[in-house]
């Protein structure tokens, strides 16, 4: 029988695994034939560049294969924030280039932030040069809207929409359906706004999460309503009461309102508008432009810290304990890197990662200079990594701080016995041999160990935060304790020293490295694809699955897979703190 189980689950497995390569080889083969077709391409006169928005814009696309097969409902192409920037840097200095378009499509959602560091450059293309900036969409989410609201002129598709209502904060609670469950989460926190336990505790927001909320929410709102006002010339009353009544879900209220400039198709605007140009996207574009000093030896390093700060080695979709810190280690030691550029979008995570990182951080600003560039959220974990660069850099809409520390352990007692029918017994040798098990609930004594462990902690990380900032512990406590900021506030507080992008930051390490030409190398070095598949097929498919289940349903969830599997050693629930939380913004 175990022969039969064992040879089953191979099978099956084998076979899951032999379909998702060939079918990742045959995407990957047919993505290269294509880009291949593009490089070279001269670029001509009279030609327009084009930013579509239906394509992810991230900080650097996932080119992970396990994160893009469970991103295989969305296959859209990435592209990397940077590589639009540069694009449109280049573009204004380039003649051959008439103008730039925002091609809304069916805009999805893009970060904010994104959206703001993209809607400055084009600002500044606008600025610097006689050269037009269009917007033709479908339909315009908020922050696409917001984007396309830089631009001299807004067109839609006849039938097209206009999503201005404010911003939507929802928080999602799980009290009740864990209760179903018969799941106790045993919460040990320090910090008066630690929200983000409140959605295993409680079914609606604590008054100090709503409080902080709120404020972010209003934050974020103002800076959307400043930039459509300007670039509309309405009145940020204007906006607000067009939001507040709905104004841009109709068509008549779209023109009358001031929100978009006509409506047409969109074979008439490009023959109509943009005449005999030709459109030329970023990739091609990027082809067919230098945007480097190829000359100069000196270098500046973005490392992407971008994701959850877990407890693996890392990916290109999570910090790791390996993958940050050695990248900043190589070029810390790297002699042609004069300065480090730490660009963070991570709602926090593992705090024994984080301080793994903010020392290798520590490590390499006595070598060079180190400046941290905030992204879409630069929260708990990914403050602390960052709290100790000689300069940091934020969005204004960036969600940051959250200064704070908690302990999350689930009571999975219940689930297991009255749900799911399984009992266990068990031999210890002292006293709490059990802490940390999920399957009963914690002592109090237990829960007083783990309580000083959260203060040790929070007391660590408020004291780096103090150094690095250059405050007093008592002053980083007060907007502390969990507490989540946008990036004008950071500002107003300290936190950060200055407003501005990815794009500023660098000129701010080169500053402080005193160069004025380089070339930009990117870290952490990503892997090819045929590294990433040959180890997928060397993983051991049984133990990924099972650490996987543990990582959701803790040890005995994983056991009852370890016993179908014939996996002999039950492993050890580890308690560690976890500083995200789950927002849906809109």
């Amino acid at each position: 029988m175990k022969r039969f189980f064992g040879t089953m689950f191979a099978s099956f497995f084998g076979m899951v695994l032999f379909v998702t390569v060939s079918i990742l080889l045959l995407i990957f083969i047919v993505a290269g034939s294509m880009s291949s077709s593009e490089k070279g391409a001269e670029l001509k006169d009279n030609s327009v560049l084009e930013i579509n928005l239906s394509e992810l814009i991230s900080d650097r696309p996932d080119w992970d294969i396990i994160s893009s097969i469970s991103n295989a409902e969305n296959p859209t192409k990435g592209i990397a924030l940077k590589t639009i920037i540069d694009a449109v840097y280049s573009a204004g200095e380039d003649d051959k280039i008439k103008g730039i378009i925002i091609d809304a499509g069916v805009a999805g959602s893009q970060s904010t932030s994104t959206m703001q560091e993209l809607r400055c450059a084009l600002k500044h293309f606008k600025d610097s040069s006689d050269k037009f900036v269009y917007a033709y969409g479908n339909a315009y989410s908020q922050t696409g809207y917001y984007l396309a609201s830089v631009a001299d002129k807004i067109y839609m598709q006849n039938e097209g929409e206009v999503m201005l209502k404010g911003i939507n904060l929802r928080l999602q609670f799980f009290k009740k359906l864990m209760d179903k469950m018969g799941v106790e989460a045993q919460i040990v926190r320090h910090g008066k706004f630690k929200g983000a336990v409140e959605p295993f505790i409680g079914e609606k927001m604590s008054d100090a999460n709503r409080e902080q909320y709120t404020l972010f929410a209003n934050s974020l709102w103002n800076e959307i309503v400043k930039g459509i006002a300007c670039g509309r010339n309405l009145s940020t009353e204007r906006v607000n009461e067009i939001a507040d009544n709905l104004l841009s879900y109709t068509k008549d209220s779209l023109l009358s309102a001031g929100l978009i400039d006509g409506f047409m198709e969109r074979s008439y605007f490009v023959d109509t508008v943009l005449k005999d140009m030709k459109i030329v996207s970023i990739d091609k574009y990027n082809t067919s432009v230098t945007k480097e000093n190829k000359e100069s030896k000196d270098r500046i390093a973005i490392i992407y810290a971008q994701g959850e700060v877990g407890i693996g080695k890392g990916s290109t979709s999570e910090i790791g304990t390996e993958n940050i810190s050695n990248a900043i280690k190589k070029a810390a030691n790297n002699k042609k890197i004069k300065a480090i550029v730490l660009r963070v979008n991570s709602p926090g995570g593992s705090a024994l990662t984080s301080d793994i990182i903010y020392r290798a951080v520590v490590e390499a600003k006595a070598k060079k200079p180190v400046v941290a560039s905030f992204g879409q959220y630069a929260a708990s974990g990914g403050y602390y990594i960052s709290c100790a660069a000689d300069k940091i850099y934020s969005d204004p809409v960036t969600l940051t701080g959250s200064i704070g520390v908690f302990g999350l352990i689930f009571n999975m007692e219940k689930l297991f016995t009255d749900k799911i029918g399984i009992t266990f017994d068990e031999v210890n040798t002292n006293k709490n041999s059990g802490a940390g098990t999920t399957v009963h609930s914690m002592s109090e004594y237990e829960r007083s160990v783990i309580q000083k462990s959260i203060e040790d902690i929070y007391s660590g990380f408020i004291k780096k935060v103090a150094d690095g900032r250059n405050k007093t512990v008592e002053y980083i406590d007060s907007i502390g304790q969990g507490r989540i900021w946008c990036g004008t506030d950071a500002l107003r507080l300290g936190l950060v020293d200055e407003l501005g992008g990815l794009t500023d930051a660098i000129k701010g390490a080169a500053e402080l490295a005193e160069i004025s030409e380089y070339r930009i190398s990117e870290y952490p070095e990503q892997k090819d694809v045929m590294t990433q598949i040959m180890e997928l097929i060397g993983e051991n498919s049984s133990v990924k699955t099972q650490q996987e289940l543990s990582k959701v349903f803790g040890v005995e969830g994983a056991a009852i897979y370890k016993a179908l599997t014939d996996v002999r050693n039950m492993g050890e629930m580890k308690v560690y703190a976890r500083l995200p939380f789950g927002t849906v913004v809109e």
